[in-house]
């Protein structure tokens, strides 16, 4: 079994939603006017390199659970950085992505496609560290094919490449941890109506949710108190607090190359993330508590909107 079969890539397609599974990344795996593949086909555990795994057989190398599918621009990123990429980091990844779509059926040409990119990017590949398709790395290098695997060393990378590359893993690590913030806070929540709230409902300036009233409340939380505290906070919690921490270490890691502005407002919706996932969870069945916690998340989305500016600026400014 050297490539993943038609059926698995069909299946990876149905739950990916058509988006590329990079944190906070909304591009399209196919091109809706042309019908053309534009994503790529990414291993979690390659078969060879530091992500490889010897115990692994062909067929789980190429198998659903090992696979992601990924826009071009971040499977590159994800190729070239096998230390922040690693195997559990992928697996993560992975599986907050993946979710049942309605209509998002692949054609088996289109299927070929995908497969077609694997093995003509096979021959040559500009990172070859993972065995994997590999290309040019986002906002690094542009148009160098080697016919043999080659290491990328940071000496190769200009400091103006690094300085972008660092603002933009930012910001996909801002989003990320606002989604699973805004999962484990607000949509547990008594909102009037059923509320999912993502990130681009912040950032396309959607309404903030409403409470229930008291009355309403009441019922709510006799019925639904010990599931969400018991069973699904935790889960959602924990989630929550590991994507916080990537963003904090994320910034961590840009230090030498984005302004202090930008680090200290990540510092910032950082604490205030925490506060309010540690908050959510003692937040119970008090409506007080509740209407508390969603004012602290609220005071986060007011927060983003112009970290996202900043962000914006800063590239544009160079430096």
């Amino acid at each position: 079994m050297p490539y993943p079969s038609l059926a698995t890539v069909k299946r990876l397609f149905a739950v990916s939603g058509n988006c590329c599974a990079f944190p906070g990344c909304d591009a399209p795996l196919i091109d809706a006017p042309s019908g053309k593949v534009v994503g790529r086909i990414c291993h979690i555990a390659g078969s060879n390199g530091p992500r490889h795994d010897p115990q692994q057989s062909a067929k789980q190398r190429h198998g659903y659970e090992n696979l992601l599918l990924l826009c071009s621009p971040h499977h590159d990123v994800i190729d070239a950085d096998v230390d922040k990429y690693t195997v559990d980091v992928l697996r993560l990844m992975k599986a907050r992505h993946e979710h049942a779509t309605e209509n998002t059926g692949l054609t088996t040409d289109q299927a070929r496609a995908f497969l077609n990119i694997v093995k003509e990017s096979s021959v040559n590949r500009v990172v070859a560290s993972l065995n994997q398709s590999g290309g040019q790395v986002a906002h690094t290098i542009t148009n160098i094919v080697h016919t043999s695997g080659t290491s990328l060393r940071e000496s190769d990378i200009k400091p103006s490449g690094r300085r972008t590359a660092a603002l933009d893993d930012l910001w996909q690590y801002m989003l990320a941890a606002l989604d699973a913030t805004l999962r484990a806070t607000v949509n547990l929540g008594p909102c009037k109506h059923d509320v999912h709230r993502q990130s681009f409902d912040t950032l396309a300036g959607v309404p903030f949710p409403e409470m229930k009233s008291g009355s309403e409340l009441d019922g709510w939380s006799s019925f639904q108190n010990d599931y969400l505290h018991v069973m699904a906070f935790p889960h959602f919690g924990n989630a929550a607090n590991t994507a916080i921490n990537e963003l904090a270490h994320c910034g961590a890691r840009a230090r030498l190359f984005v302004s202090a502005t930008v680090l200290q407002a990540v510092n910032e919706v950082v604490g205030m993330m925490r506060e309010a996932v540690a908050q959510a969870r003692d937040a119970k069945t008090s409506e007080d508590r509740w209407r508390h916690l969603f004012g602290c998340v609220h005071r986060i989305e007011c927060k983003v909107v112009p970290f996202e500016h900043l962000i914006k600026n800063e590239m544009c400014d160079g430096g």
